[in-house]
């Protein structure tokens, strides 16, 4: 499953949002993969629930909408971070937990030739199944387990990309 969803958010949101993202503090760790390398990290900011309710995203209707269709509310956030890229920076195939990672595309501009696609892999990590292109205020939902990749973008992109990564998984009730 590889849920993709376009114009959800008004284009001011879209900017306020990513004036929130982009000025969070980033710290730099190694990277989600396989082969974890101590000279490849990457950039990302983690977020707390206080900090996503700020952001207001999860408080929209579409969201809302969102979180019915998957029925988000009976899974518990696990983790919430930004991702920041540049073309400097090496990207590896990796999964998430199990459960449902949400991807919000930050950046309110962004152009094709810029790259930063996202690689949705099939199970034997072979070849690519889907890619989905980085688009301004993109929503994306996928089953957290599923083999991905980002894409750096390319030299051409005048800045980083940046992306918002809501992971969910089922709540123990009963542990």
């Amino acid at each position: 499953m590889v849920d993709v969803y376009d114009n959800l958010f008004d284009h001011h949101y879209v900017k306020v949002w990513y004036k929130f993202v982009s000025e969070s503090y980033f710290k730099a760790e190694g990277l989600d993969d396989y082969k974890w390398s101590p000279f490849q990290t990457q950039l990302y900011s983690l977020y707390s629930q206080e900090d996503w309710e700020r952001i207001g995203i999860c408080k929209t209707p579409e969201y809302r909408d969102i979180i019915k269709k998957y029925s988000l509310n009976t899974m518990e956030i696990t983790q919430i971070r930004v991702n920041l890229l540049t073309c400097a920076e090496r990207t590896n195939l990796h999964t998430d937990e199990v459960g449902i990672t949400v991807l919000y595309y930050a950046n309110p501009q962004w152009e094709i030739s810029w790259g930063g696609h996202t690689l949705f892999m099939d199970k034997k990590c072979e070849n690519v199944e889907k890619t989905v292109l980085f688009k301004p205020g993109r929503l994306v939902v996928f089953d957290g387990t599923h083999p991905h990749m980002i894409l750096p973008p390319t030299i051409a992109s005048p800045g980083a990309r940046y992306t918002l990564a809501i992971q969910y998984k089922k709540s123990n009730m009963f542990s």
